[in-house]
């Protein structure tokens, strides 16, 4: 179901964030920006938040690209995609 899934630069896989994109055999790709909870916290107390909202959020336990890779499989099969990434046009 998954033809691609493009991951971006990665300094911690323990806390931070990075982008992914995911492309299905359909040629369908969908974008979405992994956070760890603990930089959710850091960008909230950072910037004086009391909340934190990303329309292509998807929250993940570390940044490793064994974790990323099931979340973006479990994504796929359970056709989550067009409620929570952000559908990228096709070129």
């Amino acid at each position: 179901m998954i033809r691609s899934l493009w991951i971006g630069e990665v300094e911690n896989p323990a806390e931070g964030n990075t982008d992914l994109l995911l492309t299905l055999e359909d040629g369908r790709t969908y974008a979405f920006t992994a956070f760890t909870p603990g930089e959710v916290q850091r960008l909230m107390k950072a910037e004086g938040m009391t909340h934190f909202v990303c329309e292509d959020l998807l929250l993940v336990s570390d940044l490793s690209e064994a974790t990323l890779r099931r979340a973006a499989q479990d994504l796929a099969e359970n056709h989550d995609l067009d409620r929570y990434g952000i559908r990228q046009q096709a070129e």
